[in-house]
């Protein structure tokens, strides 16, 4: 009698698949490492652009400066402290 094993590795589709909802899995993981965010610094008392404030991502060296109408943008995660 004659047994015939099937070979211990499975077939291509499979991984395809497996890789597929691999990655989907991951996907939202990536989107939450690195973000736009942009705003504006006005003054407390009379809401008036500030030019030139310094904004540093808490902890990094990453930073930027306000533009003349306050605006900045900069890249950081979603869950990043602005200082």
């Amino acid at each position: 009698m004659t047994l015939f094993l099937r070979p211990a590795t499975p077939p291509i589709r499979a991984l395809r698949c497996l890789l597929t909802a691999f990655l989907f899995c991951c996907l939202p993981g990536f989107a939450a490492v690195a973000q736009t965010i942009t705003g504006r610094v006005v003054a407390a008392d009379d809401n008036q652009s500030l030019p030139g404030v310094s904004i540093v991502v808490k902890g990094t060296n990453t930073g930027t400066t306000t533009r003349a109408d306050g605006g900045y943008s900069l890249n950081a995660s979603q869950t990043a402290t602005l200082t």
